[in-house]
């Protein structure tokens, strides 16, 4: 906010992350014809160059709709490219483990975001805005540069994936019902990661290094949780961990954050819960809808369901700021929101778990 002046508050810089999020997502489901097309290493090539321009740019940005162009599109649509060209390649390789494979591979997000939060925020302390945005640049240039080289398409024989769009997918109950969830959970998973550290020196009345804090906190804890659940799932069933995971998610802002606007040890109690369960179910819902239709459909319902955090990536933080702003600054209402909207999808999966089996230690 110091960077481009008084004028430029939260409300504006959050349509930043949530533009990046959502371009992330948008579009998912024609990477499938693009990797058919295209192949995987043009496909990847292309996200790293976009990557790396959507952060080079910034550091020119005079202005905070600059940083819509380059943080939010740019940067957006290049980590399309990468995030779900991997995911993509995991789907087709494991199908008995993909829970686990698949936590694995996320839980290098947690990795990341815990090393690169307290960086970022001493760069930009020490370096200033525009400098950090160019060391950032370079960094994700040489990373997924290197990254991308060993990422190669497994087919195999007698295998038919459908290059196109598949809508028949939809006819499918219990694909549909994951959808729908996915849609929901989107609009409040980023709330408690983006709005924690001004939640920490607002109201806690924390430092901003406390309040990066937190960002470790949840990273760290979602690094191993996401392997430990992930095989959980492929064990005992994915629907089955998935509704454990959102109601312990909901339940933990309901009990948990909503109480801690005078504890430290609380709000960091809050953030280990919600980077457990709420990171692990970002993981599992994916995993969910690929176990929900045929080998041959995986992609496609692979790209609807990423499809589906889109709208919510990019409304959801800013409808929460609107709620705080409405509530004179309290978080409380925000809070409630995001705890009743993660029980909520908790119910929708619950319902799928019984479209697909009513015997209740079933493994699904």
């Amino acid at each position: 906010m110091e960077t481009f002046g008084p004028s430029t508050g939260a409300k504006e810089l959050s349509w930043v992350g949530s533009l990046s999020c959502a371009c992330i997502f948008v579009a998912a489901p024609a990477i499938v014809v693009l990797i058919t097309n295209f192949g995987t290493t043009t496909v990847l090539a292309s996200g790293v160059l976009s990557v790396t321009t959507g952060f080079v740019a910034a550091s020119f940005a005079t202005t905070y709709w600059h940083l819509y162009i380059t943080v939010g599109f740019l940067y957006g649509f290049g980590g399309c490219l990468i995030y779900f060209t991997c995911i993509n390649v995991l789907a087709r390789y494991f199908n008995k483990r993909r829970g686990v494979v698949v936590g694995v591979a996320i839980s290098g997000s947690g990795i990341g975001s815990s090393v690169m939060a307290p960086l970022l925020h001493l760069m930009l302390y020490r370096l200033g805005f525009p400098w950090t945005m160019r060391i950032m640049g370079a960094c994700m240039f040489v990373s997924l540069s290197a990254a991308a080289c060993f990422v190669r398409t497994y087919r195999p024989s007698g295998l038919r994936v459908r290059p196109s769009l598949d809508f028949s997918l939809f006819k499918n109950l219990h694909y549909t019902l994951i959808f729908i969830s996915t849609n929901l959970f989107a609009l409040v998973y980023l709330v408690p990661i983006l709005l924690t550290p001004t939640y920490a020196t607002s109201i806690v009345g924390l430092p901003p290094s406390k309040g990066a804090l937190m960002i470790t906190i949840v990273s760290s804890v979602g690094i191993v949780s996401r392997i430990v659940i992930g095989h959980l799932a492929d064990r005992y069933g994915t629907l089955n961990a998935t509704t454990l995971c959102l109601l312990l998610s909901g339940l933990s802002s309901l009990l948990i954050w909503l109480h801690a606007s005078h504890s430290f040890a609380v709000l960091a109690t809050f953030m280990f819960f919600y980077g457990c369960f709420g990171g692990a179910t970002i993981m599992l819902l994916p995993v969910a809808a690929s176990k929900a239709v045929e080998g041959r459909q995986v992609p496609s319902a692979l790209g609807f369901v990423f499809f589906a955090h889109t709208v919510g990536y990019l409304l959801g933080t800013p409808l929460v700021q609107f709620i705080i702003v409405e509530s004179r600054g309290s978080f409380e209402g925000a809070i409630v929101f995001v705890g009743v909207v993660n029980l909520v999808c908790a119910g929708i999966v619950v319902v799928a778990r019984v479209h697909v089996s009513r015997t209740l230690f079933a493994a699904y």
